[in-house]
């Protein structure tokens, strides 16, 4: 990817852009993006990852539809359809295992060579005969635009459907926190076009990009610590620059800046205090404005309870959390409606906790 031509860049970003998540980026950013960006093309049934997979990159849907899959049970893994055919993508072997991913952690020549020899087995060989989508190819992907077949079935033994992506929508955000596991089943609903990009890209871009000014927690604490409706134009629009210089919003646009500089509130937390539990409904995100946090996860029991827990809280259209976030160092008096929880009360069935930084979004 990182020998794409200018032209080849441009055509690229042009068709990139018109996408919602890519909108939130400068054109330096996305020339970056495109950069490392990875194409993959899909037909309906190919998975483009599964569940306890290692999540290292988010996608984005260009065009056509994809399905997520939630798992019923326990599933024998080698009775489900091989990934992506080789026949429409180029795979490499590690582990004993097809994965996706060329372009990133194998020669793209070399993927190009098995590709032509899968073909050439199934006798269906020609001049025009589509490459892979490792990247951006010449006269390919310029129009990413494709018929979706309502009649196709959404079933996959073991798996039970719970949602469809449409073309904008961004999926496997998970990969973009690290130590993280996939937990859905994701599978292209008929033919589709999915922009793939690589936690490590994407932050070492982020880094590349970031502003170089230091950013003091004192200046913006006072905004926040006004009521909402309170709120000045000024006010609202000083702490909007602010926020452009913590890494969680240093690619937002101006818009997403004011709206969470006008309706934003702050937690002033001690040591010990849980922002949210395991099970809350996500009905919030946070940022750390200053000190650290340490996340954990509760260990499984009750695996039945837990599941019918979980398939009531998807039918009613939310999501619980998944994890605890424990503010570990912020020096302000907590607010009156927080309690303080000590460790041991996690540390029952939990499992080891992740640091969080300042500035990052949780």
């Amino acid at each position: 990817t990182d020998m794409r031509s200018a032209v080849e860049r441009f055509f690229l970003r042009r068709c990139i852009s018109r996408y919602r998540f890519f909108r939130q980026f400068n054109e330096d950013v996305m020339d970056k993006l495109v950069g490392v960006a990875t194409l993959w093309h899909l037909q309906h049934g190919d998975i483009m990852y599964r569940d306890g997979e290692n999540a290292d990159s988010f996608f984005v849907v260009l065009s056509g539809r994809v399905d997520l899959h939630k798992a019923t049970g326990t599933i024998d893994y080698t009775q489900i359809t091989p990934l992506l055919p080789t026949s429409t993508l180029a795979t490499h072997e590690k582990g004993g295992g097809k994965k996706r991913g060329g372009g990133h952690d194998e020669d793209e020549k070399e993927g190009e060579k098995r590709k032509g020899r899968a073909e050439a087995e199934e006798g269906d060989v020609s001049a025009d005969s589509p490459k892979p989508l490792i990247g951006l190819r010449r006269g390919v992907g310029m129009n990413l635009k494709v018929k979706v077949d309502e009649t196709k079935s959404r079933e996959v033994e073991g798996y039970m459907y719970f949602q469809t992506l449409v073309s904008g929508d961004s999926f496997g955000e998970t990969g973009l926190s690290g130590n993280a596991s996939r937990e859905e089943l994701v599978t292209s609903y008929g033919e589709s076009y999915i922009c793939q990009i690589y936690r490590s890209s994407y932050e070492r871009i982020l880094r590349e990009v970031m502003l170089d000014i230091d950013f003091y927690p004192e200046q913006i604490l006072p905004v926040l610590r006004m009521p909402c409706d309170t709120r000045s134009d000024s006010d609202v629009k000083g702490m909007g620059d602010l926020l452009r210089r913590l890494k969680f919003f240093s690619q937002s646009d101006e818009r997403t800046r004011m709206w969470i500089s006008k309706h934003a509130t702050l937690e002033e937390c001690p040591a010990g205090t849980f922002l949210y539990k395991q099970g809350d409904v996500c009905d919030s995100f946070f940022t750390l404005i200053s000190g650290a946090a340490a996340v954990y996860s509760r260990s499984k029991k009750g695996g039945k309870e837990k599941e019918r827990k979980e398939d009531a809280a998807s039918r009613e259209g939310r999501l619980r959390r998944s994890s605890f976030l424990l503010a570990t160092s912020i020096s302000s008096p907590p607010p009156a409606h927080r309690k303080k929880s000590e460790l041991p009360a996690v540390a029952e069935g939990g499992e080891g906790g992740e640091g969080t930084e300042g500035g990052e979004g949780v």
